[in-house]
């Protein structure tokens, strides 16, 4: 009974951070939070690594195959634990992936508070450039980021802040800007090298950008991963499922990350950009270390030279 609520556990978790992640990815730009489904997947996934982290040690205190083999190998062929390390490889990319892409929907601060108060996309004139400085990318002039007073057609001046574009922004020149009538004194969002209709797409669908961060992810993920994975080899792999420290290790990061984007999920408050990327690197590093727990913990286990069935013989 307990082996199958700790696999049916493990399961549970993959199920639920995989949904979670495919769901993320198909937010658009102009989704506004909250996300529920996102929030009630990821939460389920976080109470099933802590279902599976429990479950663990009471499983190996049992009776039966389990109790007595704590450490199972030998009824387990390498291709089924490879098959299982491939899907926990695939839940981490499209994880990964999903934080950055919640990242980048709902816009910033000054988005959010336009889209909320009901959003028009015009083009404005500049009249003043209140501030502007040169943008630059490895040391190389890349254009100008600047605050705009813009003036649209029907004559309301408002301000846009942190417009990025690749010519100096000089008045009389016009944008797209995304504004709310209702509320000018929220200023505006201009973004000249892309545009801002984007902000107004709340579909829900993968896009170019989507299958793009997850390729990115997949190729940064598997070149770190797999040489480690073929390294400590699928017996270490397999043991490390059966500990509790790495389970529960895995079990609080996870639980601490979701914390921290539970108020961004909620709109609570703006995403940091940077957020994304520590919450990949956070969830990465997580996986390298306790891969290479496994690699130290099996060298101790059986030296080199030394095989576990040689070892049970002496």
């Amino acid at each position: 009974m307990l082996t199958w609520m700790f696999r049916a556990f493990g399961v549970l978790a993959w199920l639920a951070f995989t949904a979670a992640g495919i769901w993320a990815l198909g937010l658009h730009r102009g989704a506004l939070p909250p996300y529920t489904g996102v929030l009630v997947l990821g939460w389920t996934g976080v109470a099933a690594l802590w279902g599976r982290a429990l479950t663990l040690p009471a499983l190996r205190q049992g009776t039966g195959v389990a109790g007595g083999e704590p450490e199972p190998t030998g009824s387990v062929g390498p291709a089924a634990v490879w098959l299982r390390h491939a899907a926990a490889l695939l839940a981490l990319i499209v994880s990964t992936t999903a934080l950055t892409v919640i990242g980048t929907a709902g816009g910033d601060g000054t988005v959010r508070a336009v889209k909320e108060a009901g959003p028009v996309v015009s083009t404005a004139t500049v009249t003043e450039v209140a501030r502007a400085h040169v943008r630059y990318e490895r040391k190389k002039p890349k254009g100008y980021r600047s605050t705009l007073v813009l003036r649209t057609p029907d004559g309301t001046r408002i301000t846009a802040r942190d417009v990025e574009t690749l010519a100096e922004p000089l008045p009389g020149k016009t944008y797209e800007v995304l504004w709310a009538p209702s509320a000018p004194e929220l200023g505006g969002f201009a973004d000249p090298r892309f545009g801002v209709s984007k902000y107004l797409d709340d579909r829900w669908g993968w896009t170019v950008a989507s299958w793009g961060w997850l390729g990115g992810a997949a190729v940064l993920i598997l070149a770190v991963m797999l040489p480690l994975m073929s390294m400590t080899g699928t017996r270490a792999l397999h043991r490390l499922a059966r500990r509790p420290l790495p389970q529960f290790v895995q079990a609080a990061v996870v639980t601490v990350l979701f914390v921290v984007l539970q108020r961004v999920l909620t709109g609570r408050v703006d995403w940091n950009p940077a957020s994304s990327l520590l919450g990949g690197l956070a969830l990465l590093v997580t996986a390298v270390t306790v891969l290479v727990v496994a690699l130290l913990r099996d060298h101790q286990r059986h030296p080199a030279g030394v095989t576990p069935a040689r070892a049970s013989r002496s």
